[in-house]
């Protein structure tokens, strides 16, 4: 980068691209997508590239196409399909293990780097579908696996959607219990977490609670306050909550939608 570039005589001209009057800047990073199906066959990497990403991370907010199991996988397929469409007839196998999506993603030559994190709320659902109640011993040993097979398999976290079924059946004690796979690592979780109007102060606490048993990373995903009313005093209160933990040794960290309205 300078403000003369010499261009070799043999350069092929159709590589050669005048940003005079734009701006140079690395790669993007997206950390918050649900691109799960779109990441195949190219379906949203002109998207991507035109807003200068260069990187992404799927499966966010609990809802990961994979792990999904065998036993409730087109139930699940159904749910997901508002937040991360269909899948495009691929088979609902490249969902059942996440083992089975990596190694599908891994064939896809994509124009951006592509990350994924395993959802709680799949994998719950993959062990009890969207059924109520508290997981059985035997459940809780088979989200146990889940977790630890999505792990292995090359993911970069877990992400949760307390908000949605079928995570919502978790307590602040069953989320704990669920995660005991990551306890003591430098595995993070990354949140949509409970309440974001009213009772997101409670819902925070919560979420800070359980990455302080557990003793690693928390994530909060596109931070917000909603309603009027929480707007000035709260977010204060929010980043007190945040600097409380940091001080008691919690890793917690946020972010936030780029725009501003």
């Amino acid at each position: 980068v300078g403000t003369h570039v010499e261009i070799p005589a043999d350069f092929p001209k159709e590589r050669v691209l005048n940003a005079a009057g734009g701006y140079i800047t690395p790669g993007f990073i997206d950390i918050h997508r649900h691109g799960d199906w779109q990441a195949f066959g190219n379906g949203d990497d002109q998207l991507l590239n035109r807003q200068g990403l260069t990187t992404v991370v799927n499966g966010n907010c609990g809802l990961s196409v994979a792990p999904a199991g065998e036993k409730f996988e087109k139930e699940i397929a159904g749910f997901l399909s508002s937040v991360t469409g269909d899948s495009r007839n691929r088979g609902t196998e490249i969902m059942s293990t996440m083992s089975s999506y990596m190694s599908a993603l891994e064939k896809e030559r994509r124009s951006v780097n592509t990350g994924m994190l395993a959802g709680n709320g799949t994998i719950r659902a993959g062990v009890k579908g969207y059924a109520s109640g508290k997981l059985s011993k035997e459940e809780v040993h088979q989200v146990w696996d889940a977790v630890e097979e999505s792990l292995t398999a090359g993911v970069l976290g877990i992400s949760l959607g307390i908000a949605y079924a079928p995570e919502f059946e978790y307590d602040r004690d069953g989320l704990v219990e669920a995660l005991q796979p990551l306890k003591g690592t430098d595995i993070p979780v990354t949140v949509h977490i409970r309440n974001e109007g009213d009772g997101i102060l409670l819902a925070l606490q919560e979420v800070i609670s359980v990455a302080e048993e557990l003793k690693i990373p928390l994530h909060v995903s596109h931070l917000k306050c909603i309603g009027k009313k929480n707007w000035g005093e709260t977010p204060v209160r929010i980043l007190q909550l945040f600097d409380q933990a940091a001080t008691r040794g919690v890793k917690v960290d946020f972010d936030l939608y780029p725009y501003l309205t």
